[in-house]
């Protein structure tokens, strides 16, 4: 693999720990795992606006339509991995060029808990962030965002190896 491009990433490490003290409090996490497994429609009603402002209202029925016919067990599971990974040390052993890009009103994935510091972490890493774009950049901002891959592997087949890192 040449290059590395993330989208809106989770993580490096999402709940607070001793060593993590910025991590989401644990309150907060059963709360949101809770609501997921207690009331998905109304989670949806309440996070599709903050996931995709401005989008149609038939966008955000598709992507409601998407989640709710999904497993909720494999919703579940796949949102505990998340909130319980830890990747700093995955992230900081990357030794290949990595592109972030992320909205900075990301509820989903809020850039001081997730962009910044896989920026800070990942050797070389470059941030593109997108100035009031939420989680759902794929949604709102298809064009700019498939511009911005686009752009970054032409410049990669122009630069044999790609950036190296730090």
């Amino acid at each position: 693999m040449r290059r590395l491009v993330l989208v809106g990433a989770t993580g490096p490490c999402m709940r607070r720990r001793p060593d993590n003290p910025l991590g989401l409090p644990e309150e907060a996490v059963r709360a949101a795992m809770a609501r997921l497994r207690d009331d998905l429609p109304g989670w949806i009603d309440d996070n599709a606006g903050p996931f995709a402002p401005g989008a149609a209202r038939r966008t955000l029925d598709w992507l409601a339509a998407m989640l709710l016919g999904a497993s909720r067990r494999a919703i579940l599971d796949f949102q505990a991995e998340i909130l319980d990974a830890d990747l700093r040390a995955e992230a900081a052993d990357l030794r290949l060029p990595v592109t972030l890009i992320h909205g900075d009103r990301d509820a989903s994935a809020p850039m001081d808990l997730t962009a910044r510091r896989y920026a800070e972490l990942i050797p070389g890493c470059e941030l593109l962030v997108y100035p009031g774009v939420a989680h759902g950049v794929m949604v709102t901002h298809a064009r700019r965002l498939a511009d911005d891959i686009a752009r970054t592997v032409a410049r990669d087949a122009r630069e044999p190896g790609g950036r190296p890192g730090r």
